[in-house]
């Protein structure tokens, strides 16, 4: 059975509130830019099965991280307190350092090409256009054939 009544709670009958959603909006922003940490970015949850204690990629990482709080500053119109061209430049090397999978892969979400996209997406290069073409270049062969890899 696709719905099983028992393992999902009735929708409240609330109206909707626009203020309410950005305020919900701005404690995730202000949560998350709490929760940094200079050295680790965003620490893994007790909770996850990770081998690592930060994830830089985009999946789970700090990259997607930086970008979604980017995205986010946007819209509530506040500043980023930090350099995102810096911070991201800093999770490429942290990244081919020590790698989320324990090897560099190429892949969107778990691996460079996701965290180069971050970086391109800051401050657009030719470098990072060639670096991201080779990588997808050389993973063409990649018998898994899904975005993760």
């Amino acid at each position: 059975m696709l719905f099983e009544p028992t393992k999902h709670i009735k929708l409240s009958n609330i109206e909707w509130s626009k203020e309410k959603a950005l305020n919900c909006i701005r404690e995730i922003y202000s949560d998350t830019l709490n929760s940094i940490d200079s050295d680790k970015y965003w620490t893994v949850s007790k909770d996850e099965d990770a081998d690592t204690e930060s994830n830089k990629t985009v999946y789970y990482g700090a990259a997607g991280t930086v970008w979604a709080l980017d995205i986010l500053s946007t819209y509530i119109n506040k500043k980023l307190p930090f350099d995102k061209i810096e911070l991201i430049n800093n999770i490429h090397k942290d990244y081919l350092l020590n790698p989320d999978t324990k090897e560099v892969v190429p892949s969107i979400f778990l691996g460079e090409v996701g965290v180069l996209l971050v970086q391109y997406k800051f401050k657009p290069s030719k470098l990072i256009e060639d670096k991201i073409y080779h990588l997808v270049e050389k993973n063409i062969e990649n018998e898994t054939l899904e975005a993760l890899w």
